[in-house]
C-alpha cells in the first residue's frame, strides 16, 4: 500500500524519473515492480532517485563491482545505498579491507550487512572472535566466506563458539572455513542433530567418523532419512528424543 504522501509526489520529476533510473539499473519493469514492492512501501519512487543512489552507483562500478551485483543492491537492498556519501564510501572500504573481492558475489551482501552495524558493534563482534583466541587472519577469512556471521546477535555468536570450539574442540582455523555454521540454531538444529549422532555412535550403529558439517547442512528429511528412518526400531528411542528436543 503506497504511503500517503506518494500521491502528492509529482509525476514528472519525481516518480517517473525514479522509475525509470531503476528501470536503466534493473533492466524491465516487472523488476522495477518487484523492487518496489520488497522495500515494504513506494518510498522509492518519491524521491529524485539518481541523486540519491548515483554516486554510490557509479563508485561501485569504477571499482569493478559488476552490474548483477549492483542490481542486486538495488533490487534487494536499496535502502544500504541511501546512506549519506560519506557513510557509504565508509562502508565499502571496510568491505575491501576485509579481502572480499569487488567482483565477488559475496560483496554486495557484505555491503548490505555492513551498512547496519555501526564501528562499535562491528569491533565488539570481532572482539569476541578474539576472546577464543582468534587471529586478526582467521576473523577476516570468516567474513569473507560468509559475511553474515559477523551480523548475527551476540549471544548467538558466543553459544556458537562455545559448542564448536569448547565441546567438538575445534580450532579456530577449522571453524573459520566453515562460519556459516555459526548462523545455525543451537537449540533447534545443532545440539538436536549431534544428540542423535552421539546416540548413534554409542548403539555401534554408526562405525564411521561422521562430519558434522555435513550433518548441519542437511534438509531435516535428508537428515532423518540418513540416521534415523533407516534404522528402524533400533533408533525408535533416539527419534522420540530427538523429537523432545526439537
Amino acid at each position: 500500500m503506497p504511503e500517503p504522501t506518494f500521491f502528492i509526489r509529482s509525476l514528472d520529476r519525481k516518480i517517473k524519473p525514479s522509475h525509470d533510473y531503476l528501470k536503466s539499473l534493473l533492466g524491465s519493469d516487472e523488476k522495477v515492480a518487484t523492487t518496489i514492492k520488497s522495500s515494504l512501501s513506494s518510498w522509492v519512487l518519491q524521491f529524485n532517485l539518481q541523486r540519491l543512489i548515483g554516486h554510490k552507483v557509479e563508485s561501485l562500478r569504477k571499482l569493478g563491482v559488476s552490474e548483477g551485483s549492483i542490481a542486486k543492491l538495488v533490487k534487494v537492498r536499496t535502502r544500504s545505498l541511501c546512506k549519506n556519501n560519506d557513510r557509504f564510501d565508509e562502508m565499502v572500504r571496510n568491505v575491501i579491507e576485509m579481502g572480499i573481492d569487488t567482483s565477488s558475489a559475496q560483496f554486495a551482501n557484505a555491503l548490505h550487512i555492513f551498512s547496519g552495524m555501526n564501528d562499535s558493534t562491528l569491533e565488539s563482534k570481532r572482539q569476541m572472535f578474539r576472546s577464543y583466541g582468534w587471529s586478526e587472519d582467521e576473523i577476516v577469512l570468516a567474513i569473507r566466506k560468509q559475511p553474515v556471521c559477523i551480523s548475527i546477535s551476540k549471544e548467538k555468536l558466543k553459544n556458537g563458539l562455545d559448542f564448536f570450539m569448547n565441546e567438538l574442540k575445534w580450532k579456530p582455523s577449522e571453524l573459520a572455513k566453515y562460519p556459516n555454521l555459526l548462523g545455525l540454531s543451537l537449540e533447534k538444529r545443532i545440539l538436536p542433530r549431534w544428540l542423535v549422532i552421539q546416540c548413534l555412535l554409542s548403539k555401534g550403529l554408526v562405525k564411521d567418523a561422521v562430519n558434522i558439517c555435513s550433518v548441519l547442512k542437511m534438509t531435516e528429511t535428508e537428515f532423518l532419512q540418513k540416521f534415523l528412518v533407516k534404522y528402524g526400531n533400533e533408533a525408535l528411542e533416539i527419534l522420540k528424543l530427538y523429537q523432545r528436543k526439537l
